[in-house]
């Protein structure tokens, strides 16, 4: 499900159980929204600027230039999520903006295309899990972006990215 733009043929899909209240009694479905990855840009940047790559915070830049003069576009998709949480606030505020506990997995295939090659030149499939015990209050897009955290940490300690964008390293 998903991408970083809008993708209808997911929209809506069942990706888990929602449960609800303080005692998370059982509540349905859980079904995909895009929301879910409003915080996954700034989980992946924070992983990559740990592992000293140049990705500042200014969304127009990227590997420490301009985005239009970057030597590399980094893009993720999601490919496979499935998540089981309990909103313990009141069921009727929108899934994405209630407090959450749970956990899921998720899976993401990356990409990277080289601006001066003009083609993709990498691509990695990596997969995260996690459970949160404890309520969060960044509900389900603190949930989701915990998971692609996980998945950009995995890109990026894998041997064949840092070779790619990082020849030095």
């Amino acid at each position: 499900p998903g991408g970083t733009h809008r993708n209808w043929d997911s929209y809506g899909e069942k990706i888990g159980a929602k449960r609800a209240g303080l005692a998370c009694f059982p509540n349905g479905a859980l079904r995909w929204e895009e929301s879910y990855l409003s915080r996954a840009p700034e989980k992946v940047g924070a992983v990559m600027a740990r592992h000293g790559f140049a990705l500042p915070d200014d969304p127009g830049r990227a590997f420490g230039v301009a985005a239009d003069e970057a030597p590399f576009v980094l893009a993720g998709t999601v490919t496979s999520a499935h998540i089981n949480a309990c909103f313990t606030q009141a069921m009727m505020m929108h899934v994405s903006a209630r407090k959450v506990k749970g956990g899921g997995d998720i899976g993401v295939d990356w990409q990277v295309y080289s601006r001066q090659a003009r083609k993709v030149v990498f691509t990695l499939h990596t997969d995260a899990a996690t459970d949160q015990p404890e309520v969060r209050v960044d509900g389900m897009p603190g949930l989701v972006g915990a998971l692609v955290e996980g998945a950009a940490e995995r890109l990026a300690q894998d041997t064949g990215f840092i070779a790619v964008v990082n020849p030095a390293h």
